[in-house]
């Protein structure tokens, strides 16, 4: 059987998130590589690390999809300066295909923070921040960053906050004042969500679920909702699933694999 192209699984990729959902100022898309290069093995990760791209190369794959793109601020030189000088090195020594879909996939109505919905078993969710179009663009209502939602019945917050930390293996979390005994409606948002504190309480969400919330970002919580951080990567860990699933639904007969590297940066003393 022959092996789809580079070409073919963007595609496939871009059916879930076309390019045309991620935010102005990303960089979105095959970022490194041949569109007509035959693909021998998906590798998916949250980030590119030389531990994702030596995983790539002992498993025979040579098309990365990578969430975080490792390319966001122009490149003046690729002499190994820095880290991301070095990935991109290694990666174009090896001929490999690097793709990131990031907020194009943050925008899907199936994307990053839906996944995390259904994780966390809200219902009848909602988009939570359409996309506004730009001039002569048309988006469906549904797209759009974070979700909302509603849990099947009420919760005790104690109860949802050790629910957060079993389901998302998350070190801490960080909280504003648990300004309710329970909680039902719920605002969820993947990766850092601060922007979207305001559009979580005029929906009327109880609790907001996000990431990169700073010291004066608990402040907005203003005693009207609950502000839960649980860590970047912990809220969007589960995205490696969504994409390996819609890979290998497209692909079923072909090596499609999640990555063991553990990407995530931050660690936790406890």
């Amino acid at each position: 059987m022959k092996n789809p192209t580079v070409q073919e699984i963007t595609t496939a990729l871009e059916s879930l998130a076309p390019l045309g959902y991620a935010e102005d100022f990303d960089n979105v898309g095959l970022l490194l590589g041949d569109q007509n290069a035959s693909v021998s093995g998906v590798l998916i990760s949250l980030d590119l690390t030389l531990e994702v791209i030596e995983e790539a190369l002992s498993s025979n794959c040579n098309f990365l999809v990578v969430f975080h793109p490792i390319i966001f601020s122009p490149l003046k030189r690729i002499s190994g300066g820095d880290y991301v000088q070095v990935l991109v090195q290694k990666a174009l020594e090896n001929k490999l295909n690097v793709y990131s879909p990031h907020t194009a996939l943050d925008n899907s109505p199936s994307g990053v923070s839906e996944r995390l919905a259904q994780e966390i078993g809200l219902q009848n969710t909602r988009c939570l921040i359409p996309k506004k179009p730009n001039f002569g663009d048309f988006f469906k209502d549904e797209v759009g960053l974070g979700r909302f939602g509603e849990l099947e019945k009420p919760i005790k917050i104690e109860d949802f906050l050790a629910l957060l930390k079993d389901k998302f293996s998350t070190g801490v979390i960080k909280h504003s004042a648990l300004v309710y005994k329970e909680i039902s409606k719920v605002a969820v948002l993947g990766g850092s969500g601060a922007f979207s504190i305001p559009e979580a309480i005029l929906a009327g969400a109880q609790v907001l679920v996000t990431a990169d919330l700073k010291y004066h970002d608990f402040f907005s919580a203003q005693g009207k909702i609950i502000l839960l951080d649980i860590g970047h990567f912990e809220s969007e860990q589960f995205t490696l699933e969504l994409l390996l699933m819609h890979i290998r639904e497209n692909f079923p007969n072909f090596a499609n694999l999640k990555t063991y590297s553990q990407t995530n940066p931050v660690n936790y003393y406890k």
